[in-house]
């Protein structure tokens, strides 16, 4: 039994579940196999130094390789380069957000539905 087990029947009526920050804090690999999620956002801290940090490169590929074959999406934070962002797609991470992608935008904004398009400068 795990902390998980009373509330997985609340859990299994949501359509969407996804585990913020993996790889620090609370969150485990545990709640992968217990719980009911759909996307998994890769902290930030694995981002930051992904450009020279071979470490923090065969982690975040293993972790999209990992979730992937558990039909979960992942989604990295923190994306402020290029080169990450290409590091990133090369490791077929299916969605990011950061300052290379897009500076914060207000509720309104988002709520418009107009989507945000990476552009070169």
């Amino acid at each position: 039994m795990g902390p998980y087990v009373s509330t997985n029947s609340t859990f299994s009526s949501l359509t969407f579940l996804g585990i913020d920050d993996f790889g620090t804090g609370y969150s485990s690999l545990s709640q992968l196999k217990q719980l009911p999620v759909n996307m998994l956002k890769i902290d930030r801290s694995f981002i930051i130094e992904l450009e020279s940090n071979e470490d923090d490169q065969k982690i975040v590929e293993a972790i999209i390789a990992m979730v992937h074959k558990l039909n979960i999406k992942t989604l990295a934070e923190g994306i402020e380069t290029r080169k990450q962002w290409q590091l990133l797609e090369e490791f077929q991470c299916d969605f990011g957000q950061g300052y290379y992608v897009s500076k914060p935008i207000t509720a309104e904004a988002f709520n418009q539905g107009n989507l945000i398009v990476h552009s070169e400068k």
